[in-house]
C-alpha cells in the first residue's frame, strides 16, 4: 500500500488543501486545516522532517505564507505566520532547519526548526536579486552532495509568466547554472545520488547526476508539478490546465488541449522506465492544481474509517458553504450599498441645500458689496464736498480778514476825518468868533 500527501494549490472551496491519497486503493481522505488560525487557500510544498511532516500554507489575496508542522497523526500540531518569508513555495531539511524559498523576495531563506509554541526564526541563505516583486520566480530548494539547487522561471516577459520559457537550475552553492532554457521548472528532488526535476509546460521529467550530467528521461501528459520517490518508483503529478491567470486575475485564452490536460492526474512510473510505462489516477474532483506530493512513512497512522464520508461530498459540502457564505456577504454588501446609496442621496440633497445656501449668500455679498460700493461713492462725495467747504472756509476767512483790515482802514480813516473835521470846525468857529467880535 502506497499513501501519499497531495497539497492543493489555489484552492476553492477555502481550507481544503492537504490531503492522504491511496494510490493503490483509489482512497482519499481530507487532513484537516480548520484549526490553523486563518484560512487557508492553499498548500504548496511538503517535506518530512524530525519525526515529523511540514507544509507551507497559502493564505488568500496576499503573499503571506504559513509554516505547519503535521504528526504523524497526520493533525496539524502547529501553524506559524512567516514574517520575512513570503510566497514560499517549497521547503527541504537542511542543516538542522529547513530551507525555504522566498518567490516574493526572489530568494532562499533558512528557517530554524522552532520549538513547540516558538516563533520560527528567518535568516536570509541567498538572494538573486533586490527587488521587491516576484522577477525570477524562484519556486523550488533542494541539495545534492552538499550543494545547494535552486529552480527558477529566469525573467519574467512582457506577455507573463505563462510565456516564461528561460527556467534555469541553479547551484546556488558554485552560481552555475546546470541547466537552462527550461519551460516552467518545479519540484526538484534528490533520488539516490541524482537530482530530479519537472519540466511543467512541456511535460518532461529531467536528471541530473555529477556522473551522467544533465538528461531529459522522460515525459509524461499535462502539466507536471509535484513529485516523490520509494526507491522503485516515481510519484508525479499534473494539473489542469489554469483557467484564469494567478497574477492578473484575467480568463486565460486555452488553446488546442487534450481531455487529459483538462484533469488533474497522479502518475507511478517506475524509475528504470520513466514515462513509458505509468499508472495514472485522476484527482480533479478533489482539486484542479496539485503543487506537490510527499511519501507517507510506514509509522503513520491514516486512519481507515470505512463510514467517512466521501471527500468529494465534503468538498460539494464546502463549496455550497463557501457559496452560502458568500451569498450571505454579498447580501450584506448589498445592504450597506443601499444605505450607502440613500446616504449619498442624503449628501446629495445637503450639498443641493448647501449650494443654494451658498448661493444666497453669495447674492447677499453682492448686494452688500454693491451697498458698500455705494457707500464708498456716497463718502467719496461727502470727501469731496467736504474739501470744496474746507476751501470755502478757507476762502471766507481770507475775505474776513481782509474786511477787517478793511474795517480797521475804514475806522482809523474816519477817526482821521473826524478830526480833522473836528479841527476845521473849531477853526471855522474861531474866525466866525472873531468876525463877530464888536471893536471895544
Amino acid at each position: 500500500m502506497t499513501s501519499l500527501i497531495v497539497s492543493f494549490c489555489n484552492t476553492f472551496p477555502h481550507t481544503l488543501a492537504l490531503g492522504v491519497y491511496d494510490f493503490d486503493q483509489q482512497r482519499f481522505r481530507w487532513i484537516d486545516l480548520s484549526h490553523v488560525g486563518a484560512e487557508v487557500s492553499g498548500v504548496t510544498g511538503l517535506t518530512s522532517y524530525g519525526g515529523a511532516y511540514w507544509g507551507l500554507a497559502q493564505l488568500p489575496s496576499s503573499a503571506v505564507s504559513m509554516l505547519l508542522k503535521i504528526d504523524r497523526s497526520l493533525s496539524v500540531r502547529h501553524a506559524w505566520r512567516l514574517e520575512e518569508t513570503r510566497d514560499a513555495h517549497s521547503l527541504v531539511p537542511f542543516e538542522g532547519g529547513l530551507l525555504v524559498n522566498d518567490t516574493f523576495g526572489n530568494r532562499i531563506m533558512w528557517i530554524e526548526m522552532p520549538s513547540d509554541g516558538q516563533a520560527p526564526r528567518e535568516v536570509e541563505y541567498w538572494r538573486y536579486c533586490d527587488a521587491q516583486v516576484d522577477a525570477a520566480h524562484v519556486n523550488c530548494v533542494s541539495h545534492l552532495n552538499g550543494q545547494v539547487f535552486v529552480s527558477m522561471f529566469g525573467e519574467k516577459p512582457e506577455d507573463g509568466w505563462a510565456h516564461a520559457r528561460g527556467g534555469k537550475i541553479v547551484n546556488i552553492t558554485t552560481n552555475e547554472a546546470i541547466a537552462e532554457g527550461v519551460f516552467h521548472p518545479h519540484s526538484l528532488i534528490r533520488v539516490g545520488e541524482a537530482l530530479y526535476w519537472l519540466e511543467s509546460n512541456g511535460g518532461r521529467i529531467h536528471r541530473f547526476s555529477d556522473r551522467a550530467g544533465h538528461e531529459i528521461v522522460g515525459e509524461l501528459e499535462g502539466y507536471l508539478r509535484g513529485m516523490a520517490h520509494d526507491g522503485e518508483y516515481l510519484y508525479i503529478a499534473a494539473s489542469a490546465v489554469r483557467r484564469r491567470s494567478k497574477s492578473t486575475g484575467n480568463t486565460n485564452k486555452l488553446g488546442p488541449v487534450t481531455p487529459s490536460e483538462l484533469n488533474s492526474w497522479i502518475y507511478r512510473t517506475r524509475l528504470d522506465s520513466l514515462g513509458r510505462e505509468a499508472e495514472k489516477r485522476r484527482l480533479t474532483s478533489l482539486g484542479a492544481e496539485i503543487y506537490d506530493l510527499l511519501l507517507l512513512g510506514n509509522d503513520t497512522c491514516v486512519g481507515a474509517d470505512e463510514e467517512e464520508i466521501d471527500p468529494v461530498v465534503q468538498r460539494v459540502w464546502r463549496v455550497e458553504d463557501q457559496y452560502i457564505n458568500a451569498v450571505s456577504e454579498l447580501e450584506q454588501l448589498a445592504g450597506i450599498r443601499a444605505d450607502r446609496d440613500r446616504a449619498l442621496e442624503q449628501l446629495a440633497e445637503m450639498r443641493a441645500d448647501r449650494d443654494r445656501g451658498l448661493e444666497q449668500i453669495s447674492e447677499k455679498a453682492r448686494q452688500i458689496e454693491q451697498l458698500q460700493e455705494s457707500r464708498e461713492r456716497a463718502l467719496a462725495q461727502i470727501s469731496h464736498q467736504e474739501a470744496r467747504l474746507r476751501e470755502q472756509a478757507h476762502q471766507n476767512e481770507h475775505l474776513r480778514k481782509e474786511l477787517q483790515l478793511v474795517s480797521r482802514d475804514l475806522t482809523a480813516l474816519r477817526r482821521t476825518r473826524t478830526v480833522r473835521v473836528s479841527r476845521a470846525l473849531g477853526a471855522l468857529a474861531k474866525r466866525a468868533l472873531r468876525r463877530t467880535e464888536v471893536p471895544a
